[in-house]
């Protein structure tokens, strides 16, 4: 039944290509959404359960779960739909396998270095779900996926759990081999709950697919499912060297750890994980590259449990383990350090199917904001940008430098276009830009020609009304400046070369007010459609961040907030006469063009060199 909808159009928008898994309670398909062009994955509850208000009701908590999650290294959340009659979860497609294919591809263990590659994204996607409290509860290698362009990516929150909530589950609550002994005897579950299935995982790896506990030790009872419980809760794990005598003892000792019966002595953090794992694996002879020799398989469980060297009870299904009291994990300010290295994933993309457009990651950390002093007294000394009658007070608001942190965020790759803009005004939520044409052309919004270039003439309140509409917001003033400069404070987004015809559209010859054929060594007399100069993309790959047209950002203007700003997070002053605009436009010279300059502008404002982004 579920290949019937093959070749079908879901909601006049989603054509169904493949069938590609099917579980208890779901069927997920690959769809092409023919709006945007782009494929998704579609995770469709099935018929005779979508009637049934308990398993909705857990079909909606999953997706309360996705949409709190924006990373990098995990599967991207775009909605929660009925699609002709069918509950659809819309989730980012992955192109690519699993690690759990992978292992069994190479038939023996991973390298090192190839373990690394995985476990490094695998640690920073779940600290990052684990701080908004919600932990995966099935982390294993089938759940993890690399794309072909090298993104390693966590998928299936099905049966997350949320801080204080219930779990989100669709069927039962985990995969035997990886469910910690808190799992099986229906305890709290935390962060930790999901380093054990991570300790399972990383032992998979190093050891070419074994797990510690499978059910086969002679000692156990019942079936297989029965079995694997009383392993999981009375068993030590065997060590991973059984398997591969190449595995260095830190690395042993670690799984160790991570596999421990009470969470109290397990790490207690995706931190701690990932930095006992840099501390441990340089010292495994695997560091070459080379997969390290696995050797035969142990032949018989009775010697699996005979190198264990365990006398262990008969099962008791009612056995309740006791925990000790949590403690508080000691050294905050190295953890911090370590989760901002190992979260980086720069130059990660995803698609807001909202309105189609590509949005670049920023990782969280700091980045420097703004001019020295020096600088200053450097752009004082030069000729006075043409139209600019405050010079000095322009150059003193770009002061003091100061180091800025900003939380992680997606940042719109390049201007929100006419094309985008329409769908908003279609939707009744925009208004209309307030002319039709640009400076040089009669018919530029409505004209079919120009769909992929920058909507102009918009003031900054319908800019921020997009972006709500588009699920974002305004970047503010901070956000913006580190999407052009990165974090080694560059002049221009391309670092500190002069502008140049092939990095940016700008004014770069006769500079003045009349600005018709000012600005023809870059092509275009006007605004270009955005994206057209690749060569002048930022640190993360964002286009267009000088040149073009002006961006709103969502700060009030103020020439001496820098004096005083937050150094975390800052969003302006409370209050102004002026809104912030970033980026310099298609008739500015240098000095604008500079990703540290501050431009004002009344909100109410509509010309024909505004424009605007969002982030998210």
């Amino acid at each position: 039944m579920e290949r019937d909808l093959i070749g079908q159009t879901l909601a006049g928008r989603y054509r169904v290509e493949q069938f590609i898994d099917q579980g208890g309670m779901a069927s997920v398909y690959r769809v092409l959404d023919l709006q945007n062009n782009t494929p998704l994955a579609v995770k469709m509850l099935k018929p005779d359960l979508a009637e049934d208000t308990v398993f909705l009701r857990r079909f909606g908590r999953e997706a309360l779960v996705l949409q709190r999650l924006e990373h990098p290294n995990i599967v991207h959340y775009y909605g929660l739909e009925s699609l002709n009659g069918h509950a659809c979860l819309l989730l980012e497609y992955i192109d690519g396998i699993t690690l759990r294919r992978r292992i069994f591809e190479v038939g023996g263990a991973l390298p090192i270095k190839e373990i690394h590659s995985w476990l490094k994204p695998v640690c920073a996607a779940l600290h990052y779900a684990h701080q908004l409290g919600i932990y995966h509860c099935d982390v294993k290698p089938a759940n993890i996926m690399v794309t072909r362009q090298g993104r390693v990516v966590l998928s299936d929150f099905g049966i997350a759990r949320s801080a204080g909530g219930t779990l989100a589950t669709m069927s039962m609550p985990g995969t035997p081999e990886f469910m910690a002994p808190e799992q099986w005897l229906g305890h709290n579950l935390d962060a930790r709950t999901d380093l054990y299935a991570l300790g399972v995982t990383l032992y998979s790896m190093m050891t070419g697919g074994e797990r510690p506990f499978c059910g086969e030790s002679p000692q156990s009872e019942g079936d297989r499912y029965a079995r694997i419980q009383w392993e999981q809760l009375f068993l030590p794990p065997p060590s991973p060297r059984l398997y591969n005598p190449a595995i260095g003892e830190g690395l042993a000792s670690m799984v160790a750890k991570a596999l421990a019966k009470n969470p109290v002595d397990r790490f207690q953090t995706a931190a701690d994980f990932y930095r006992a794992f840099e501390e441990n694996r340089l010292a495994s002879t695997t560091e070459t590259g080379s997969p390290a020799p696995v050797p035969t398989k142990i032949a018989s469980p009775s010697i699996r449990t005979k190198a264990r060297g365990v006398a262990a009870p008969k099962l008791v299904r009612s056995t309740r383990l006791k925990w000790g009291i949590f403690t508080i994990v000691a050294g905050v300010i190295l953890v911090v350090t370590l989760v901002l290295t190992m979260a980086s994933g720069s130059g990660s993309t995803q698609v807001n199917l909202k309105d189609g457009m590509r949005m670049v990651y920023m990782p969280a950390g700091e980045f420097l904001m703004g001019i020295t002093e020096s600088d200053g007294v450097k752009l004082l000394s030069e000729p006075t940008p043409v139209g600019l009658a405050d010079y000095e007070s322009r150059v003193r608001a770009m002061q003091p430098q100061h180091r800025v942190y900003l939380d992680a965020y997606w940042m719109y790759q390049t201007e929100v276009t006419n094309g985008m803009y329409v769908q908003c005004v279609a939707a009744g939520v925009c208004q209309p830009p307030i002319q039709n044409g640009s400076y040089t052309r009669d018919s530029y919004y409505d004209n079919p020609t120009y769909t992929n270039y920058p909507v102009i003439y918009v003031d900054w309140y319908q800019a921020n009304t997009y972006c709500g509409w588009a699920g974002g917001h305004l970047p503010s003033e901070a956000e913006w400046e580190k999407a052009a400069r990165g974090t080694d404070g560059r002049t221009y987004p391309w670092r500190d070369q002069p502008p140049a015809g092939d990095l940016l559209n700008f004014c770069d010859k006769n500079c003045e007010f009349s600005f018709k054929d000012s600005n023809v060594n870059d092509g275009y007399e006007d605004t270009a459609p955005v994206g057209s100069y690749p060569q002048g993309a930022s640190e993360y790959g964002a286009l267009d961040m000088a040149g073009n047209v002006w961006e709103w950002v969502a700060d009030w203007y103020s020439e001496t907030y820098y004096i005083g700003s937050p150094s975390e997070n800052p969003q302006g002053p409370a209050s102004g006469e002026y809104r912030v605009l970033r980026g310099g436009s298609c008739y500015n010279e240098s000095f604008y063009l500079r990703s540290s300059n501050r431009n004002r502008g009344n909100p109410d404002n509509r010309y024909s060199y505004n424009g605007f982004r969002c982030a998210r």
